[in-house]
């Protein structure tokens, strides 16, 4: 965002999705980042034992973390 407080719109667009095999079993995370200036970046991952909505939180997480840091390089 910018200093004056106004913004011509936000920074990025995130799309996120996570799912388990089950209630506990393996299970994967996804999000896509679209920036302003039209970078794309995906990023995608899992863990052996885990839930649905472990997995959905986790893509939501990971996606504010990367995107943050992104903004701040």
């Amino acid at each position: 965002m910018s200093g004056t407080g106004t913004s011509p719109g936000p920074e990025a667009h995130v799309y996120t999705d996570g799912a388990s095999t089950g209630s506990r079993g393996p299970g994967g995370y996804g999000a896509v980042i679209t920036y302003r200036n039209g970078e794309t970046k995906e990023i995608s991952g899992g863990e052996p034992n885990t839930t649905n909505l472990r997995m959905e939180l986790t893509a939501a997480c990971v996606a504010v973390r990367v995107s943050c840091a992104d903004s701040r390089s």
